[in-house]
């Protein structure tokens, strides 16, 4: 579901569990969540070398963070029923975002977990997969039924844009970033968000 790397060899994959690499992809070792129920590790994210979020769907649904390298995980936020933690993205150690995909809403972090906010997102069911923030004030939100979001408020506030259905958000810098959508479809800003355009493709 998700690949993660914080340098040229280390890296993290999660899916049906959560496995490191230390030789750039060669080798995998599974490591241990601490989580016994099944779920499914929808995304990971590394701020750091050694501090990284895990977070999973299912019921109960859980987000984990390791501060040594994925050897051990405790849980920093959970709920007993069925949610679908989606899309990370933390701006440093301690303030982070995570996409709460059937909840319709985004939870913040400003002290690396202990404490979360709600931020329900505007709109009809805007299912949030994938956040990107480019700055502690200015990030954007993809969702899956095509809403695009950006904040200048570090979360507090959203514009929202209707674009096409998304799975994914990057930005390389705070002008330029990248949507991946369904079907193949990329798009691209140079202007923060402001217009996109699509990307052609090359055979």
């Amino acid at each position: 579901n998700s690949i993660f790397f914080t340098a040229e060899n280390v890296g993290y994959i999660s899916g049906t569990n959560i496995a490191k690499t230390t030789n750039g992809g060669y080798n995998w070792t599974t490591l241990n969540s601490g989580i016994t129920t099944p779920v499914s590790y929808q995304a990971v994210f590394f701020p750091s070398m050694d501090t990284g979020y895990l977070c999973t769907r299912g019921s109960p649904t859980y987000l984990l963070k390791t501060i040594n390298g994925g050897i051990n995980w405790t849980i920093v936020y959970s709920n007993t029923y069925y949610e679908t933690l989606a899309g990370i993205d933390f701006i440093n150690n301690n303030t982070g975002f995570v996409c709460s995909t059937n909840e319709s809403k985004i939870i913040k972090t400003t002290d690396g977990g202990n404490l979360w906010q709600s931020i329900i997102l505007p709109g009809f069911l805007p299912h949030p997969v994938s956040v990107h923030f480019t700055s502690l004030n200015t990030g954007y939100a993809a969702c899956e039924l095509g809403q695009f979001y950006k904040t200048t408020s570090s979360g507090s506030n959203w514009i929202q844009s209707d674009l096409i259905f998304m799975n994914d958000v990057t930005f390389s810098n705070e002008s330029t970033g990248y949507i991946a959508c369904i079907y193949g479809k990329i798009l691209k800003t140079t202007n923060s968000g402001s217009n996109w355009e699509i990307v052609p493709r090359y055979n």
